[in-house]
């Protein structure tokens, strides 16, 4: 069950981790509010692992980077230290959401409230930065 004291608790987080993978001249792309909403909507309705594996292909054209969600939750969550060490384990060829599909292996009903309170957390921080539309660019 999704804890609202853990939350609160991975606000900070939450906070370094949009600074660490989506903040540019201090703004951060709306888009990223949209993406974090449906990966809730996914994990729900088709499982925690079909969600990750859907954010963590980084082939999709879309207007942002959705495996930075990944990312964001590896970091909240404390999988993953750095988006630096993110970048690194892509680069040689091991996808975004390696780290956290072993992370729901070893106890997938824990690890789903878990990531879900991450996510919320991060859409929770999003508030304490502007956030521009890229279309407006």
């Amino acid at each position: 069950m999704v804890d609202k004291k853990q939350i609160d608790a991975l606000i900070p987080a939450a906070v370094q981790a949009i600074e660490n993978c989506i903040l540019s001249n201090g703004e951060v792309s709306s888009v990223y509010r949209n993406y974090l909403a449906s990966f809730g909507t996914v994990a729900r309705f088709s499982g925690i692992k079909t969600a990750v594996a859907v954010y963590s292909k980084d082939e999709v054209k879309t207007k942002e980077d959705r495996g930075q969600v990944i990312n964001m939750i590896c970091m909240v969550l404390k999988i993953k230290k750095s988006a630096e060490e993110s970048r690194r384990n892509n680069e040689s060829g091991q996808p975004f959401g390696t780290e956290l599909l072993e992370y729901i292996e070893k106890d997938e009903k824990s690890a789903k409230d878990r990531i879900i309170e991450a996510a919320i957390a991060i859409k929770t921080a999003l508030n304490l930065f502007k956030q521009v539309d890229k279309a407006d660019e």
